[in-house]
């Protein structure tokens, strides 16, 4: 069991930079065998060139497939002299055997190494291997090995440029590292008015939102709701992140609480929310010798509202 990465030294890396000062998101396609958890970024940092510079570089992970999705960032990382540079994100991120990924660093003013043809007819042509840790060959991506993308902000990276190597690595470890508890978020607080019609329809359908919740090295598995005060209303699931309930036509306040749980078992501290829902008007009229409170209508558009 170890830490494994492609490039361990110096050999075949250029020591100056293209003349290439624009923004831009360079990605290197990977995968492993086995479950691994990826912890750092690297890219090599020229010893000469016009464009080299220490603006701060941001890494990234995408998780590829019919859509690439993100699955973390960390940005600011300064680098410091030249080689390899090594940005780490903020914990350390599952990788599932046979998935294919791919990291990025956006270079906001350029600054990066290249070697043309080298996933070509290069030493990458049939693709680098360590352990579990592979970068794929051209032929076995879908959009070639290493990818650009130019621009001023964090992109997933999807063209290539003469099979050129970007001189980018990872590091990966087959060690489970020390499990990082998921983050509830149950969402902001809502204020809203509530609604009845002549009809008998009650309104409005509130919508409860925990889908701002995270899990910094993971995924989450499950949601669970529970309402702490006000009077009882039913939510239409506990263990979704965006539950929803009709509230009741005389208002009242209601407090909600959020727990995730996160790949490893592992659950997360209450968030909760309040909602305050307005009642709707009331007025009182004589039924039976009795003064009776009942909804206000108005007759809107030739009908009751």
């Amino acid at each position: 069991m170890a830490n494994y990465r492609i490039f361990g030294s110096t050999t075949g890396i250029p020591t100056a930079s293209g003349e290439d000062p624009a923004g831009v998101n360079l990605g290197v396609e990977f995968s492993v065998s086995t479950t691994c958890w990826i912890t750092s970024v690297l890219w090599w940092q020229a010893t000469t060139g016009t464009d080299v510079n220490t603006d701060p570089r941001t890494i990234a992970l995408y998780r590829l497939g019919s859509t690439p999705i993100l699955v973390a960032s960390h940005s600011g990382h300064v680098p410091s002299g030249t080689g390899w540079q090594t940005a780490s994100f903020a914990a350390a991120l599952k990788l599932t055997a046979g998935t294919r990924y791919k990291a990025v660093v956006f270079h906001p003013s350029g600054g990066y190494t290249s070697t043309g043809d080298y996933y070509g007819s290069g030493a990458g042509q049939n693709g680098l291997t360590n352990g579990p840790l592979t970068f794929h060959a051209n032929s076995d991506t879908a959009a070639g090995q290493n990818t650009y993308v130019y621009g001023s902000a964090l992109a997933f990276p999807g063209s290539t440029y003469q099979s050129a190597n970007y001189w980018l690595d990872v590091i990966v470890t087959d060690v489970k590292p020390p499990n990082s508890p998921p983050t509830a978020d149950a969402g902001v607080d809502q204020t809203v008015q509530a609604t009845y019609t002549a009809a008998g329809v009650r309104g409005p359908v509130i919508t409860l939102d925990g889908s701002a919740s995270t899990d910094p090295d993971g995924s989450l598995t499950a949601y669970s709701w529970t309402q702490l005060s006000g009077s009882a209303v039913t939510l239409s699931s506990t263990s979704v992140a965006q539950p929803t309930f009709t509230p009741p036509r005389f208002g009242g306040v209601f407090t909600f609480a959020l727990t995730v749980t996160d790949d490893d078992s592992a659950s997360s501290a209450q968030d909760t929310v309040q909602i305050t829902v307005r009642s709707v008007p009331y007025g009182y009229i004589r039924s039976g010798g009795v003064w009776v409170k009942r909804p206000l209508f108005v007759r809107r558009g030739g009908a009751w509202s």
